[in-house]
């Protein structure tokens, strides 16, 4: 038997956690158990929520895999190089927001106008309908499509994210992520 005060101290830890966040996941399909993805879901499904956050990372060979999530999709990943690209703004959300009251601001036009490295953004060219889009972009491959998505899975809350965390993100984040409500 194993050292089941540890494991107990362990499960009622992760019970605690309201959100995970997988950075750069691009191994997740190989290293995670079968067993852990889908207990993964069902802490989703009971009102939690799960950021997946893939860009840099994602190129070549290297390309994220989530068979295991609830609803499909798929990406063109054309890793880092800091290109510039396009993005946009479908509705403002806690998620992003072109409304500077807002704390998930983030102006477009210093993206558009600036420096910017959104080329580099893995673009969603194939999706399941449940998925709602936040944010467009335009990455260096000349891809257009979502590259900022969610979706409602029971209870829960699923964020894809396809660009760099800047800033503005981090702030999302905190709000979005520590809050108990979707």
């Amino acid at each position: 038997m194993g050292d089941t005060a540890c494991e107990c101290e362990r499960s009622q830890a992760a019970n605690l956690a309201q959100s995970l966040h997988l950075l750069n996941s691009t191994e997740v399909h190989d290293k995670v158990s079968a067993a852990f993805k889908q207990a993964l879901i069902a802490w989703v499904a009971a009102g939690h929520k799960l950021l997946i956050q893939d860009s840099d990372s994602c190129a070549g060979n290297r390309t994220p895999k989530y068979e295991f999530l609830p609803y499909k999709f798929a990406t063109v990943n054309p890793g880092a190089s800091g290109s510039p690209g396009l993005a946009g703004i479908l509705e403002n959300s806690t998620l992003v927001s072109a409304r500077k009251r807002d704390a998930s601001f983030i102006d477009p036009e210093a993206w558009k106008n600036g420096p910017n490295d959104l080329g580099d953004s893995n673009i969603v060219v194939q999706n399941d309908p449940r998925w709602c889009g936040a944010m467009w972009a335009k990455n260096k491959l000349h891809k257009s499509g979502l590259a900022l998505a969610y979706a409602h899975y029971g209870r829960g809350l699923i964020v894809l994210c396809c660009t760099r965390i800047v800033r503005p993100f981090a702030v999302w984040m905190i709000d979005v992520f520590t809050s108990p409500q979707t």
